[in-house]
């Protein structure tokens, strides 16, 4: 029998315990992350290439730092939420968590919205993160209510234990006032998860004999504790790093010549200008000193400055050459220019502009995601896409089986635990974005090969969802058309050779021909929210708007497909 985890004892030595082995690892890993993706700046990555490097220069080179990888890694992510094309996958769960999931509660997002736009990035960038999910609301002291279930991401720096029949992590954006020297503080808040309850640890005077106060937030009975590891590639040291991490090797290596073609930038890009001295013509200047006769102090003078020339500054610098005396140093060379301009080589310019862009153009190939290149071969083109795809099912497993199959799971049981359903997930196969040419040849290639209309009805819906993206309305039609009228995809050619076979009727035809027209006037009439009803009624209401189409095309008796028009 497992032992029962023993919170009371816990509560007062959990701070003290050792941390999680590879916790150090876990924040580098995503620190290293944020450089790219938060822009935040790279002081690890350019203090590694110069370790001696006065300090000045150093903070100098980091004030003029700009994020140059962020955009192609956000490019990247982008990428990703191809995986989120509802084409390619299906979930199918409680009806009653459907329509939970159905409202804006989950930080302002749709379940499946927040998962695509919070947790998959904090995936890529903490993979040793934790997505929490925590009941909230009534139901945690009403147990007529059911509980509201929200979610938390958990920094891995945040994470204070870890094992199997536990979790600790502190909560940054809870606290509580507390006294300490008749000071008002902020004192912490820590949350402890186990495989039946949810505990919160909140920080007392440190005059207290237990310094954290521990209160039993809910009894969730899972046998599982209610978290997820974001996840990524699992290292032989069993902790993950980022799927992206291919990534880094050359973005940061692009951040430290970006930083050194700045600096050559700075230095050599522009002509120097020269010029030769003219002594300082201040009456009692020496040598940029003045004298004082009385005292015998000196001072320096204001006018060279202490240089005793008289010196004009430019913006990009002045460097000066002291006037020759033929006399003196045998200098005899007097057709020198009083003021000339030097231009530097530019080669190293050119060669450290183009290093940091090759190599920031391997980090982003080291992602297979961004490169398909038209002009290649096709073999290998397809070689490039079937690495991008290789990497793209990897990721897309770890979403589907662990971040969203499992919290779908906590939700259920958070508000259904006496009869959970078990969630059933067909994940996605295919990454693919087709553009509308790509649907419409689709189709006609489906037609030409007598593919099962079931397909071809899919690939008409999917060309109506691209063609209208930004409505919901046209795609919601055509979705209604297809499924009331089977012969919605044939041409009027097409279905004049089934009416002539004697496969469909006249009826049939009439009904294709009108419903789109007939579904146009109920719209009308009641309204675009007309098209959320159930599809049975919809049905209905057709067939019956339709049927004095019906009897007048009846009293004609004869039939001219030729004649009619879709309106």
């Amino acid at each position: 029998m497992e032992e029962e985890f023993d919170i009371i004892k816990y509560n007062q030595e959990f701070l003290n315990l050792d941390e999680p082995e590879h916790k150090q690892e876990w924040i580098d890993a995503m620190q290293n992350m944020f450089v790219h993706t938060r822009g935040s700046l790279p002081e690890k990555i350019l203090s590694e290439r110069r370790p001696n490097e006065d300090q000045t220069l150093y903070k100098y080179r980091l004030s003029i730092y700009e994020p140059i990888t962020t955009g192609s890694i956000n490019r990247a992510i982008d990428t990703l939420y191809r995986i989120f094309q509802s084409a390619n996958f299906s979930i199918q769960i409680n009806p009653d968590l459907d329509d939970y999931l159905s409202v804006k509660k989950f930080t302002g997002q749709y379940f499946y919205s927040y998962i695509q736009k919070f947790v998959v990035r904090r995936m890529i960038e903490d993979a040793n993160g934790l997505l929490v999910w925590l009941p909230s609301g009534e139901g945690l002291t009403n147990p007529s209510e059911k509980v509201q279930v929200k979610p938390v991401l958990v920094y891995s720096s945040n994470i204070v234990q870890m094992d199997d029949d536990h979790i600790t992590f502190y909560q940054p954006n809870e606290s509580v006032l507390i006294n300490q020297g008749g000071v008002d503080v902020k004192g912490k808040v820590y949350y402890t998860l186990t495989k039946t309850h949810i505990y919160r640890h909140t920080e007392k005077e440190k005059a207290s004999k237990n310094a954290y106060e521990l209160e039993e937030i809910y009894q969730h009975n899972f046998d599982m504790i209610p978290a997820i590891t974001l996840g990524g590639n699992i290292t032989e040291d069993d902790y993950f790093v980022s799927y992206f991490s291919p990534f880094l090797p050359f973005a940061n290596e692009s951040i430290r010549q970006y930083s050194d073609w700045q600096g050559v930038m700075t230095m050599s890009a522009f002509p120097y200008r020269e010029e030769v001295a003219e002594d300082c013509d201040h009456p009692k200047c020496r040598s940029g000193l003045i004298l004082d006769v009385e005292s015998g102090d000196t001072a320096t003078c204001s006018k060279c400055n202490g240089t005793g020339y008289i010196i004009n500054r430019s913006p990009y610098g002045v460097f000066i050459r002291a006037k020759s005396n033929p006399a003196l140093d045998g200098n005899t060379n007097l057709t020198d220019p009083v003021v000339r301009f030097i231009s530097p080589p530019v080669d190293i310019i050119k060669y450290s502009g183009e290093a940091w862009q090759d190599l920031l153009k391997k980090a982003e190939e080291s992602l297979h995601l961004l490169h398909v290149v038209e002009a290649q071969s096709g073999v290998a083109k397809a070689i490039d896409r079937e690495e991008q795809y290789s990497f793209l099912i990897k990721i897309s497993n770890n979403i589907f089986d662990e971040i969203i199959y499992k919290s779908l799971i906590f939700i259920e049981k958070y508000r259904n635990l006496s009869d959970p359903f078990e969630p059933n997930i067909q994940k996605p196969i295919d990454f693919t974005i087709k553009t509308e040419s790509d649907l419409i040849s689709e189709i006609n290639e489906m037609k030409s090969k007598n593919v099962p209309v079931a397909f071809l009805l899919e690939t008409t819906k999917d060309l109506a969802r691209k063609r209208f993206s930004g409505s919901v309305t046209q795609p919601r039609i055509i979705e209604i058309l297809v499924s009331y009228d089977p012969i919605f995809h044939l041409t009027v050619q097409e279905k004049t050779m089934l009416l002539a076979s004697g496969t469909i009727q006249n009826e049939d035809i009439l009904k294709s021909l009108f419903a789109y027209k007939t579904l146009m006037e109920i719209i009308a009439v009641e309204g675009t929210h007309f098209l959320e009803n159930e599809l049975q009624f919809i049905f209905d209401n057709i067939d019956k708007g339709m049927q004095k189409y019906l009897d007048k095309e009846k009293a004609n008796k004869t039939l001219n497909l030729d004649e009619q028009k879709m309106v």
